[in-house]
């Protein structure tokens, strides 16, 4: 990975709002491991009739 773009990429708002969401999204999904798949079904933009499957959980 190069770090220089990768924190040039993280100093952008408009890359830092999408991770943002991600993160949100993740959160309201209950994800707390990686990796962690989500199958399902999308109808309306929502994500419905899901199921998750957790990797290994995060450690703080």
């Amino acid at each position: 990975m190069d770090n220089k773009t990768f924190n040039l990429c993280l100093d952008n708002p408009v890359q830092w709002a999408a991770i943002e969401k991600d993160i949100t999204l993740g959160t309201n999904l209950r994800i707390n491991g990686t990796p962690t798949f989500v199958v399902g079904i999308i109808e309306d933009r929502q994500l419905i009739n899901y199921q998750k499957f957790n990797g290994i959980p995060f450690r703080h």
